[in-house]
């Protein structure tokens, strides 16, 4: 949230679409976006981490942020900063940054560890020096591998005994596309990692 403004919002999602949208007469963006943060997101001082599922139609090529919701369908907070209008409307300024989409996994598991996995979550990505798996609870036999973008191995790392939150080290390897696989009793999740500089 922008220090300046003087309301912060709920509902802040995001739209994936096949081609890009048009401007519309609506104040309201008539589109429902398929990840949506339905709490108040009011911190001015830190990144609040919004995360979401969405498996892709086909053919996706943009994504919109923002509110899709009427003022109705709104909840606000005053921050204590005098309001700012633009054509007649309060508002709320976000800032996104650091926004990644992750090749996950192409199956779907029956048992429990399907919901297991959808608690784990690797960040920062792009990251330059190490990404953090956090949400690993299970961590016999658990491990992290690398590989490149052809398939090929890089290095393994055993997730044991670390609380339930690791470091994979990215030291050493060239910046580019990866794909690190995670392994929780037997079951496997496969996320996409941009090496940076």
């Amino acid at each position: 949230l922008a220090d300046s403004c003087a309301f912060a919002t709920n509902n802040i999602g995001a739209y994936f679409s096949v081609d890009s949208l048009i401007p519309q007469d609506s104040k309201v963006l008539p589109y429902t976006p398929q990840i949506n943060v339905t709490g108040i997101i009011s911190d001015t001082s830190v990144w609040t981490e919004v995360i979401g599922e969405y498996v892709a139609a086909g053919g996706e090529r943009f994504v919109v942020f923002g509110n899709f919701f009427s003022d109705e369908n709104t909840d606000t907070i005053s921050t204590g900063v005098d309001p700012v209008f633009f054509n007649g409307q309060k508002f709320a300024l976000y800032y996104f940054d650091n926004v990644s989409l992750c090749l996950c996994d192409d199956t779907v598991s029956t048992d429990n560890n399907s919901n297991y996995f959808d608690r784990i979550t690797v960040f920062p990505n792009p990251a330059s020096d190490f990404v953090t798996i956090r949400g690993v609870e299970d961590t016999r036999g658990a491990k992290a591998t690398l590989y490149d973008i052809a398939g090929v191995q890089i290095q393994t790392q055993q997730l044991e005994n670390s609380g339930g939150q690791f470091q994979f080290s990215l030291g050493g390897i060239a910046s580019g596309v990866y794909v690190l696989e995670i392994t929780v009793s037997g079951e496997t999740r496969r996320v996409k990692v941009v090496k940076s500089e």
